[in-house]
């Protein structure tokens, strides 16, 4: 299970209205199209639940989008920490063929 769904999940549970039957709840928790296929037949009380889904929908993407964030920074902190002192790669070596290409041109230089 996902971060997102698990937030989805979790939300939805704590804020839809206690008389709903269990396999409407079920529904309802699995995803947000099922709670929105599941409200279209349930008139008011289907507006509320399709309010309550949309909200847990879009606070378990805030979470996730909130870890990942954090995750990456941390990922970039921990690339600068640990490559701070490596040389770049061309300031260790010539580029691929070069070297050939400058003795190519002193050969012909010289039996010109």
């Amino acid at each position: 299970m996902t971060i997102s769904r698990g937030r989805y999940r979790s939300e939805v549970a704590g804020a839809l209205p206690g008389d709903l039957p269990s396999a409407v709840v079920d529904a309802i928790r699995d995803t947000l199209g099922a709670a929105a296929a599941v409200a279209q037949t349930m008139g008011e009380v289907g507006a509320v639940v399709l309010e309550v889904a949309r909200a847990a929908f879009t606070q378990g993407m805030r979470v996730t989008a909130l870890l990942t964030a954090v995750v990456a920074l941390a990922a970039a902190v921990l690339a600068l920490v640990t490559l701070r002192g490596v040389a770049p790669l061309n300031r260790l070596r010539p580029p691929f063929g070069s070297e050939d290409r400058h003795q190519e041109s002193r050969t012909t230089r010289q039996n010109g």
